[in-house]
């Protein structure tokens, strides 16, 4: 019998008699069962409400969950496509693989178009960076074959040494030996080298 527990329930010191002696009592059978049940579980408990309210929103999911799948099983395939629309689909995916290749192409075009572009600035950079060096040399070539030009152990270089081991920029040293800037600076530089 299901109610053999219910008793224990409705003994309870916490419990209402009338409830006790509701829940008791044999249940009839038939649709108002279950109103009789909630009713008693109100008057009784509110965690038997809540756990029946629970069981039959579990049940209501459940079935829910079943005639779901129940139609989706029965839903019928998609029927097949008509040659004309066959052939169109081909038709389509031929022009998208044409015009990827197309593209594809062009950017492969424009990519080698880039790298040679960059060769060619890296080519320029390096002839920039070796512009200086090579105007030096010029200069100092030019001043070797200058008869004018002061020896590179003359007693002029020796002064501009001596001035820019002190500290004293190409300017102010041109300044105070009445020479030329540039004339400074080349000799200064024929030091370094």
């Amino acid at each position: 019998d299901w109610s053999a527990g219910v008793p224990t329930l409705a003994a309870h010191p916490l419990r209402r008699p009338a409830v006790a002696e509701q829940m008791s009592a044999p249940m009839s059978d038939g649709p108002g069962q279950l109103r009789h049940l909630f009713t008693m579980a109100a008057q009784a408990d509110p965690v038997w409400l809540s756990i029946a309210l629970t069981s039959i929103g579990g049940v209501l999911l459940l079935g829910l969950a079943l005639t779901y799948v129940m139609r989706r099983r029965d839903k019928a395939p998609p029927p097949p496509a008509s040659p004309a629309h066959r052939r169109a689909i081909e038709d389509l995916l031929s022009d998208a693989e044409e015009l990827s290749g197309r593209l594809a192409a062009n950017l492969d075009a424009k990519a080698s178009r880039l790298e040679r572009l960059i060769a060619q600035a890296d080519e320029r950079l390096a002839r920039l960076e070796r512009a200086p060096m090579m105007e030096a040399r010029a200069r100092a070539d030019r001043l070797s074959h200058d008869p004018s030009a002061p020896e590179p152990s003359g007693p002029l270089n020796r002064r501009i040494y001596d001035l820019a081991d002190r500290g004293l920029p190409p300017v102010e040293i041109a300044r105070q030996l009445s020479q030329q800037v540039g004339q400074v600076e080349l000799i200064l530089n024929l030091r370094r080298d």
